[in-house]
Protein backbone atom coordinates (compact mmCIF):
# COMPACT_ATOMS: atom_id res chain seq x y z
CA UNK A 1 0.00 0.00 0.00
CA UNK A 2 1.31 3.24 -0.96
CA UNK A 3 1.53 5.06 2.22
CA UNK A 4 0.90 8.91 1.71
CA UNK A 5 1.07 10.59 5.48
CA UNK A 6 2.84 9.77 8.43
CA UNK A 7 2.76 11.41 11.67
CA UNK A 8 4.18 11.42 15.39
CA UNK A 9 2.33 11.08 18.51
CA UNK A 10 3.26 14.29 20.28
CA UNK A 11 5.02 12.21 23.35
CA UNK A 12 7.30 10.37 20.24
CA UNK A 13 5.99 6.95 21.17
CA UNK A 14 4.12 6.30 18.31
CA UNK A 15 4.07 7.04 14.52
CA UNK A 16 0.66 6.99 12.40
CA UNK A 17 0.14 6.43 8.48
CA UNK A 18 -2.23 6.40 6.49
CA UNK A 19 -2.41 4.60 2.78
CA UNK A 20 -4.17 4.98 -0.58
CA UNK A 21 -5.79 1.37 0.58
CA UNK A 22 -7.56 3.42 3.06
CA UNK A 23 -5.28 1.63 5.75
CA UNK A 24 -4.34 3.47 8.77
CA UNK A 25 -1.59 1.74 10.71
CA UNK A 26 -0.17 2.42 14.37
CA UNK A 27 3.81 1.65 14.48
CA UNK A 28 5.74 1.52 17.43
CA UNK A 29 8.81 2.82 16.10
CA UNK A 30 11.40 1.17 18.59
CA UNK A 31 10.22 -2.11 17.39
CA UNK A 32 10.75 -3.36 13.98
CA UNK A 33 8.25 -4.75 12.13
CA UNK A 34 4.58 -4.98 12.06
CA UNK A 35 2.32 -1.81 12.93
CA UNK A 36 0.73 -2.40 16.68
CA UNK A 37 -2.90 -1.21 15.35
CA UNK A 38 -4.42 -1.75 11.65
CA UNK A 39 -7.56 -0.47 10.39
CA UNK A 40 -9.20 0.16 6.88
CA UNK A 41 -11.69 2.84 7.24
CA UNK A 42 -12.79 2.27 3.63
CA UNK A 43 -10.92 4.31 1.12
CA UNK A 44 -7.63 6.31 0.17
CA UNK A 45 -6.23 8.08 3.37
CA UNK A 46 -4.69 11.64 2.32
CA UNK A 47 -3.68 12.94 5.97
CA UNK A 48 -3.30 11.82 9.66
CA UNK A 49 -2.24 13.68 12.57
CA UNK A 50 -2.50 13.12 16.53
CA UNK A 51 -4.29 15.20 18.90
CA UNK A 52 -1.94 17.63 21.15
CA UNK A 53 -3.34 14.64 23.85
CA UNK A 54 -2.08 11.69 21.69
CA UNK A 55 -5.29 10.03 22.66
CA UNK A 56 -6.88 10.20 18.80
CA UNK A 57 -6.23 11.01 14.67
CA UNK A 58 -7.89 13.12 12.68
CA UNK A 59 -8.21 10.88 9.41
CA UNK A 60 -8.84 12.88 5.52
CA UNK A 61 -10.01 10.65 3.21
CA UNK A 62 -10.74 11.46 -0.23
CA UNK A 63 -14.06 10.64 -0.14
CA UNK A 64 -15.94 13.21 1.27
CA UNK A 65 -14.67 13.22 4.92
CA UNK A 66 -12.47 13.49 7.47
CA UNK A 67 -12.56 11.76 10.87
CA UNK A 68 -11.76 11.62 14.04
CA UNK A 69 -9.96 8.01 15.50
CA UNK A 70 -10.10 6.99 18.95
CA UNK A 71 -6.88 4.14 18.51
CA UNK A 72 -8.19 2.67 22.06
CA UNK A 73 -11.73 1.69 21.39
CA UNK A 74 -11.38 1.71 17.40
CA UNK A 75 -14.57 3.83 16.96
CA UNK A 76 -14.75 7.13 15.09
CA UNK A 77 -16.63 9.97 14.21
CA UNK A 78 -16.40 12.35 11.70
CA UNK A 79 -17.87 15.26 9.04
CA UNK A 80 -18.94 14.86 5.49
CA UNK A 81 -19.52 17.05 2.81
CA UNK A 82 -20.56 15.94 -0.81
CA UNK A 83 -18.51 16.29 -3.87
CA UNK A 84 -15.34 17.88 -1.63
CA UNK A 85 -12.22 15.92 -1.51
CA UNK A 86 -10.39 16.45 2.24
CA UNK A 87 -6.53 16.24 1.41
CA UNK A 88 -5.50 17.15 5.00
CA UNK A 89 -6.53 17.96 8.34
CA UNK A 90 -4.98 19.35 11.76
CA UNK A 91 -5.59 19.55 15.56
CA UNK A 92 -5.40 22.88 16.39
CA UNK A 93 -2.58 23.12 19.58
CA UNK A 94 -6.03 23.28 22.57
CA UNK A 95 -7.53 20.40 20.55
CA UNK A 96 -10.80 22.07 20.32
CA UNK A 97 -10.47 22.73 17.25
CA UNK A 98 -9.71 20.90 13.65
CA UNK A 99 -8.93 22.12 10.57
CA UNK A 100 -9.00 21.02 7.26
CA UNK A 101 -7.90 21.59 3.50
CA UNK A 102 -10.33 20.83 1.14
CA UNK A 103 -10.87 20.24 -2.96
CA UNK A 104 -13.84 19.49 -5.24
CA UNK A 105 -16.32 21.87 -5.42
CA UNK A 106 -14.75 23.45 -2.21
CA UNK A 107 -11.79 24.67 -2.60
CA UNK A 108 -11.25 26.13 0.72
CA UNK A 109 -10.13 25.27 4.86
CA UNK A 110 -12.58 24.13 6.76
CA UNK A 111 -12.68 24.88 10.57
CA UNK A 112 -14.06 22.33 12.94
CA UNK A 113 -15.63 22.09 16.60
CA UNK A 114 -13.63 18.82 17.81
CA UNK A 115 -16.45 17.87 19.91
CA UNK A 116 -19.76 19.03 18.32
CA UNK A 117 -18.23 18.10 14.75
CA UNK A 118 -19.89 21.40 14.20
CA UNK A 119 -18.81 24.02 11.22
CA UNK A 120 -17.21 27.07 13.08
CA UNK A 121 -15.66 28.93 9.68
CA UNK A 122 -14.87 28.30 5.78
CA UNK A 123 -11.86 30.00 5.08
CA UNK A 124 -12.39 30.86 0.89
CA UNK A 125 -9.70 32.17 -1.28
CA UNK A 126 -7.44 30.00 -2.72
CA UNK A 127 -7.85 29.07 -6.83
CA UNK A 128 -7.36 25.06 -6.87
CA UNK A 129 -7.46 22.71 -4.06
CA UNK A 130 -6.20 23.46 -0.59
CA UNK A 131 -3.69 20.50 -0.22
CA UNK A 132 -2.29 21.12 3.43
CA UNK A 133 -3.32 23.16 6.81
CA UNK A 134 -1.26 23.48 9.90
CA UNK A 135 -2.41 25.43 13.10
CA UNK A 136 0.20 27.73 14.63
CA UNK A 137 1.90 26.52 17.48
CA UNK A 138 -0.10 29.44 19.50
CA UNK A 139 -3.78 28.40 17.61
CA UNK A 140 -3.75 31.85 16.16
CA UNK A 141 -2.87 31.18 12.45
CA UNK A 142 -3.58 28.93 10.34
CA UNK A 143 -1.67 28.48 7.12
CA UNK A 144 -2.62 26.64 4.17
CA UNK A 145 -1.16 25.40 0.68
CA UNK A 146 -3.03 24.89 -2.28
CA UNK A 147 -2.21 22.39 -4.93
CA UNK A 148 -0.15 23.39 -8.22
CA UNK A 149 -0.91 21.88 -11.22
CA UNK A 150 -2.77 22.15 -14.32
CA UNK A 151 -6.50 21.67 -15.59
CA UNK A 152 -7.05 20.17 -19.11
CA UNK A 153 -10.23 21.19 -21.66
CA UNK A 154 -11.25 24.59 -23.46
CA UNK A 155 -10.78 26.56 -20.26
CA UNK A 156 -6.73 25.29 -19.28
CA UNK A 157 -4.94 27.01 -16.86
CA UNK A 158 -2.15 26.45 -15.11
CA UNK A 159 -1.67 27.05 -10.86
CA UNK A 160 0.91 28.29 -8.74
CA UNK A 161 1.23 27.01 -5.01
CA UNK A 162 -0.07 29.84 -2.91
CA UNK A 163 -0.03 29.80 0.54
CA UNK A 164 -2.52 31.59 2.66
CA UNK A 165 -2.20 32.54 6.58
CA UNK A 166 -5.21 33.00 7.75
CA UNK A 167 -6.26 34.49 11.64
CA UNK A 168 -8.66 32.72 13.39
CA UNK A 169 -9.06 34.79 16.86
Amino acid sequence: ADVTSVAWRPDGRFLASGSKDGTIRIWDPFIRGYPNISRSVGFWVTGVGWSPDGRHLIIARCVNDAQIFDPASSRSSGVSLQRVYFWHADFSPNGKRFATACGGRAKAVGIWDTETLKSLMVLEGHTSDVRFVYWSPDGSKLASVNYPGETKGPEARTYTPEMIVWHTT
